[in-house]
């Protein structure tokens, strides 16, 4: 695969056939991925998927978050799942730069309140506001971040 081949969610790609995305891409997932993790911890499901939908955001949405946020009575494991995606969200505005340095492996993730302040829907500024004014890092240097977790989640 080439940097013009389809989008991927990179779960298991290797870094010669992972696309790194435009800031765009970036900030319009993270926005999506915050609102996930919020219903996830209690935020009425309804609002967050009025809010994906009013904000363009569902296409950002994988299977697995379109079907929590799809059921009226999502199960314990479900919701723990969703909450967890809460992980991926430093990464994501680490390529944004809006945060400095990933957490160490055994570190614990920057918590979800201090997170909430940097992007949409918890920040004052709207997803379009977000969207145009994201800068992404270098695009070796995600690679280079890329590479150092693959190499950590292989190494469990």
């Amino acid at each position: 695969m080439n940097d013009n081949s389809v989008k991927q969610r990179v779960d298991s790609t290797p870094l010669t056939e992972a696309k790194v995305r435009d800031a765009g891409e970036i900030a319009r997932r993270a926005s999506a991925l915050f609102a996930v993790v919020s219903a996830s911890m209690g935020e009425d499901q309804r609002f967050v998927v009025d809010w994906l939908y009013n904000n363009a955001l569902q296409e950002e949405l994988t299977p697995k978050e379109i079907k929590f946020l799809s059921s009226s009575k999502p199960t314990r494991q479900t919701i723990v799942e969703a909450s967890w995606r809460s992980q991926a969200l430093p990464v994501l505005l680490w390529a944004l730069g809006l945060v400095k340095e990933m957490p160490g492996i055994e570190e614990e993730v920057l918590p979800f309140e201090d997170l909430q302040l940097l992007a949409p829907p918890f920040n004052c500024m709207s997803v379009e506001e977000f969207v145009a004014s994201a800068q992404c890092r270098s695009k070796q240097e995600i690679k280079e971040m890329y590479d150092r977790i693959w190499q950590v989640h292989w190494s469990l």
